[in-house]
């Protein structure tokens, strides 16, 4: 059985950082976290839930395993929306429990700016202990910047800090990437994952009316 503590608001928010400590020494295997609830029924059908949790519990993680990592390439990769983000290919690496392979890089104004190439260094941690993150370039590297969309071959625009592929109505992963999020989203329909929808897309389907 888990460890469990039990005492109020006040105490809570006190002695914070030594009631975490205390349950996680408690237990000789790795966790990500500890998960703070209400007891009070009253007060917990009160406060009720939403479709994914129930809101008189909330979860803390905290982040302090680092890790220096080398970077092997930098690939563009195209959101529904048509904005690139450059992800970072990693030398396999376990961190807190995981092997971390790869970490996006946000966008590639912060590309150019850090110099987040193949070769560099990277500082990374696991956001939440979940979402590998780059929290700095510690060795910077030449860099990579793509002139045309991997997926559909439109030249790109900078946006700000963003490149941006501009050919919303034909790129491919930009119309597979807005079904999908349709579905994931707002239909919230189980059956058209990423790889059902590829499929539409392969048949000819570009639009959702078209289902």
């Amino acid at each position: 059985q888990l460890p469990i503590w039990l005492g109020d608001i006040n105490t809570l928010t006190t002695q914070f950082e030594k009631i975490v400590t205390d349950i996680l020494a408690t237990v000789d295997f790795d966790v990500d976290g500890v998960v703070f609830e209400v007891t009070n029924e009253s007060l917990k059908t009160q406060m009720g839930a939403n479709r994914k949790f129930h809101r008189w519990q909330i979860a803390f993680k905290e982040n302090k395993d680092k890790a220096q990592v080398k970077v092997l390439s930098v690939t563009p990769q195209v959101g529904r929306t048509g904005k690139i983000t450059p992800v970072a290919e990693l030398e396999p690496t376990l961190l807190s429990g995981a092997t971390i392979v790869r970490a996006t890089g946000h966008h590639y104004g912060l590309v150019k700016e850090q110099g987040l190439g193949a070769g560099s260094i990277i500082e990374l941690t696991r956001s939440g202990l979940v979402i590998p993150k780059i929290n700095k370039v510690l060795k910077s590297a030449a860099v990579d910047i793509p002139d045309h969309c991997p997926s559909c071959g439109e030249k790109l625009q900078w946006e700000s800090d963003f490149l941006m592929c501009v050919n919303h109505a034909i790129c491919p992963a930009q119309v597979i990437g807005k079904m999908a999020y349709f579905f994931k989203i707002l239909a919230n329909n189980d059956g058209f994952g990423i790889a059902t929808i590829k499929k539409l897309y392969e048949h000819g389907i570009r639009k959702i009316s078209q289902i």
